[in-house]
């Protein structure tokens, strides 16, 4: 696995995150509950 270079990545990052936000709620998530990294992740 390979980290993305946000810069160079904006809109697939953007669109991981928010996807990754809805599977966090979903699953009613810790990390959704406490809005880990919710400057990152859009729940």
């Amino acid at each position: 696995m390979n980290s993305l270079d946000y810069s160079k990545n904006k809109k697939l990052y953007q669109k991981l995150t928010r996807q990754m936000g809805e599977l966090l709620k979903e699953a009613d998530d810790p990390w959704y509950k406490e809005k880990i990294l919710s400057q990152e992740i859009k729940y």
